[in-house]
């Protein structure tokens, strides 16, 4: 089921553990701050992770998953295939302002989550390290811009799997990434 907004869908018993997984493989590199999306699925995720870390958790709408319009809360053929549609326009067609009646499009992605990350750097200490806890379809429109060594097609290629990580580093006021799902990105 398409459930990209405020719909009840929490962690399922296996996102649970995932979450408590996430949270130890995170132990030893130093998070400061757990930022989250406010979809209750992230927001569980982040507030375990920042329980076992020992850590403030924020919610931010910027970390959301994208709005799927008249498909959220659906989960037949109809829903999917107009889900696997607009991806094919913005991925393959570059058609970034294409959308699902009433949804957002990369576009709107980009507007949001791009300055928000540009905040964080801007208003962040040297020793900050902080987490995201995000959603799939944001993040396979958002990280080829906001990290200058990774493309769509990296990000197509890695994928991005449930409490996956992709650790990213500050190198002249960009972000480069450094780690994908724990291992060196080259």
């Amino acid at each position: 089921m398409i459930s990209n907004r405020d719909l009840p869908h929490g962690l399922t018993e296996s996102g649970i553990v995932q979450a408590k997984e996430l949270a130890y493989r995170l132990s030893g590199k130093g998070v400061t701050k757990v930022f989250c999306s406010p979809i209750p699925r992230a927001r569980q995720t982040a507030q375990i992770v920042a329980e076992e870390l020992e850590v403030e958790c924020e919610i931010s709408d910027a970390l959301r998953e994208f709005d799927c319009g008249i498909f959220e809360g659906r989960g037949d053929s109809e829903a999917w295939a107009a889900h696997a549609k607009v991806h094919r326009e913005w991925y393959e067609e570059h058609r970034h302002e294409a959308r699902i009646e009433g949804g957002e499009s990369y576009r709107d992605i980009r507007d949001r989550l791009l300055p928000w990350v540009t905040n964080l750097l801007e208003t962040s200490h040297a020793n900050d390290v902080p987490l995201l806890v995000s959603h799939g379809g944001t993040l396979c429109c958002v990280l080829p811009l906001l990290l200058e060594n990774v493309d769509q097609a990296a990000v197509t290629k890695n994928g991005l799997s449930y409490t996956g990580m992709i650790e990213a580093e500050v190198v002249q006021d960009r972000l480069r990434c450094v780690a994908w799902n724990g291992q060196p990105y080259l």
